[in-house]
This record gives C-alpha cells, structure tokens and sequence, in this order.
C-alpha cells in the first residue's frame, strides 16, 4: 500500500501488536505511511530489495481556490458557529486560525504514529520520521525491517528454518 487515510490505523496497529502469535509483514511493493504503521506491529517485517518502504509522516492536503473564485466573480459569504467551522470551504481564503488547526491535526497524528514506530521498532534510525520514502535495500539500516526476501514464499521459508 502506499499508504492512506488515517481512520483505523492506530487503532489496526494496536489490535495486530497485541496477537499473541507471531505475525510477519512483507512487501515486494509499497508499504508507506498507513501501511509501514500496520507492519511496526508485526513481530517481523521483511522486504524485497525494490520495494518502497517508510514514507512515516502525516499530512493534510487543502486547496485554497478564493483566487479562482475572485476571478469568475463569485465570492462565498460564510455564516458559521464557530470560527473553524467550514475550514478549507471551496471558495473561501484560509484563515491563519484554520492553519494552526490543521497542523495541530497533523502534528498530534504524527506524534501518536512516530512513538509506535520507536516503540515497536527500536533501532529504528532518526531519519525515517522526516517522512521520506526509501528502497527495502535501505531499510534494514535504517532498522525499518528485520530482513530482506525476494518473495513471501522465501521470507517464510527463512523464518521456519
């Protein structure tokens, strides 16, 4: 996976962590943000040496299109509770007040995903929290996973024997 929305993982993450058999993840494809959280809590994570990997971060993508809207001559009149009511609104300018929100949003979400990634991974390097993603040949350094496989079929076989 790429990665994804934000909604359950934590919450996956925590339900995998505490299985009481041992749990393997691996990927010869991605497995970013979202994903890279889900295999934090397995026993073990395994690569193959193309796959993209890590990718630990957070964000929130927002569009400000007032400009566009200012130009076809429209403007939006906003009648709101609350001052970060309708934040990111199609055709309203963002407020400094919505962007401290926002980020706020995002920087609690990070914190919450960078602690289980230094929890379950211990020799995890710093690097990998500025939110880069890296090939699996990379990754085992930077203490993303236990081995390299170039195929589930081989990570397995190398784990029974």
């Amino acid at each position: 996976s790429p990665g994804g929305m934000v909604v359950g993982c934590e919450e996956t993450a925590d339900i995998l962590a505490a299985m009481r058999k041992n749990t393997l993840a691996y990927s010869d494809d991605d497995c970013c943000s979202c994903a890279m959280w889900l295999a934090a809590a397995c026993d073990q994570i395994v690569f193959s040496a193309s796959a993209i990997v890590g990718n630990v971060g957070c964000f929130i993508a927002a569009l400000d299109n007032s400009a566009a809207w200012t130009e076809g001559g429209m403007k939006r009149e906003l009648f709101r509770s609350g001052p970060l009511k309708a934040a990111g609104i199609s055709g309203k300018p963002w407020t400094d007040a919505e962007r401290k929100s926002y980020q706020a949003r995002v920087d609690s979400t990070f914190q919450g995903f960078a602690n289980f990634m230094q929890a379950h991974r211990p020799n995890l390097a710093p690097e990998v929290l500025e939110g880069a993603w890296v090939h699996g040949r990379e990754s085992l350094a930077l203490g993303l996973c236990d081995a390299l496989a170039p195929s589930l079929e081989s990570a397995i076989a190398a784990l029974l024997a």
